[in-house]
């Protein structure tokens, strides 16, 4: 929960994850032989401190329908029964919740038609955080541009 993106990094390296992009807040890997049938991993962190806000394990499905019900029987596995689900899981989107208690959820989701399957680990505070720094750089950016136009008139 307070790993910092260096920390995860090292570990998935270590655990046989192959780097693909690496930044002080984004961090993706080819994730095949940390879990069956994953694409990528990838990490999101804070600018800051380099927290870690954000673990998405992308799964291609190849139109594995079932494939979403699988990972999520494997997450309740570990976290138990989840707290909140959406959809169905023969068809369309479908988004599983599971609340850890400690401000970190982890849920299993799958869009339609594309049936690509998503495990994400979200830390709530520090994405909300994340989330709050993205949006105050780009009014930062739209207000500079706006100032540039307002000059060259």
């Amino acid at each position: 929960r307070t790993a910092t993106i260096d920390q995860l990094a090292d570990a998935v390296v270590a655990g046989g994850g192959q780097s693909q992009e690496r930044s002080k807040t984004y961090a993706s890997f080819d994730a095949g032989k940390l879990v069956r049938g994953a694409k990528t991993l990838e990490l999101y962190a804070l600018p800051d401190n380099g927290a870690v806000t954000e673990a998405i394990y992308t799964l291609p499905s190849f139109m594995d329908v079932g494939q979403v019900k699988r990972m999520a029987d494997l997450v309740s596995a570990k976290y138990g029964d989840m707290t909140a689900m959406e959809g169905e899981w023969g068809v369309g989107n479908v988004v599983a919740e599971w609340d850890r208690g400690d401000n970190v959820f982890v849920t299993v989701s799958r869009g339609w038609p594309s049936t690509t399957t998503s495990i994400k680990f979200i830390n709530l505070p520090s994405k909300n955080y994340r989330d709050k720094l993205v949006e105050q750089r780009k009014a930062a950016e739209i207000e500079q541009k706006a100032k540039a136009v307002n000059q060259a008139l």
